[in-house]
């Protein structure tokens, strides 16, 4: 089995720029995984969505929007990591595609501009540890010269060993100009306990094939 040609990725840690967990403890507010800051330089902890397209990857332009639609070449999406539930609760975790021209209003708990495409669903993790998982293979289908949609599957998806059925995610049209896809993650807790923390461990782009 060949290894994923992986594109971009961000992995849980404790340093600048990897992913802080969302230890929302009482609070049951959708909240995006930021990479972290540093105090020191004065640099704050945002949220910074990954992206496959122009910018960010080892060959510029080789995996463009505009190559991706005239050639359909898929491309996955995958994201995994746990969550520690203080109590009685469902998880929820969501995959949202960003334009550029928003990713810089971008907070914890605002996402004006981006779109779900892709959830769990709210599954059970009842005072335990509960693992998660979420595989999207998606394509960019040209609308026009300048204009893309994006499509695609969400396929396995996983909480606490609840799994969720296949399903088409929620395609975004129009994406006029971009120069690339980019992606984060929220969660949600519904409880609200102290003690709650979701790590999103890690989340990555991959060709596929």
């Amino acid at each position: 089995m060949n290894s994923p040609l992986v594109i971009a990725a961000q992995v849980a840690g404790s340093i600048q720029n990897t992913l802080a967990a969302n230890a929302t403890g009482t609070s049951t507010t959708e909240t995006a995984f930021q990479v972290n800051g540093n105090s020191i330089a004065g640099i704050a902890a945002k949220v910074s969505p990954v992206g496959i397209g122009n910018t960010g990857i080892f060959v510029a332009g080789q995996y463009a929007l505009s190559t991706l639609a005239s050639t359909g070449l898929p491309f996955r999406v995958r994201l995994w990591g746990f969550a520690k539930s203080g109590g009685t609760q469902n998880l929820t975790i969501a995959l949202y595609q960003v334009p550029a021209a928003s990713i810089s209003g971008l907070t914890a708990t605002s996402f004006t501009g981006a779109t779900a495409i892709a959830t769990t669903g709210a599954k059970a993790v009842n005072s335990t540890s509960g693992a998660f998982y979420l595989d999207v293979i998606c394509q960019g289908v040209a609308e026009s010269t300048t204009a893309v949609t994006l499509q695609g599957v969400q396929g396995v998806a996983v909480v606490n060993n609840s799994a969720v059925a296949a399903a088409a995610i929620t395609s975004v049209a129009s994406l006029q100009g971009e120069p690339d896809f980019n992606f984060f993650v929220t969660s949600t807790l519904s409880g609200g306990n102290t003690g709650d923390v979701v790590t999103l461990s890690g989340l990555q782009i991959e060709l596929v094939g």
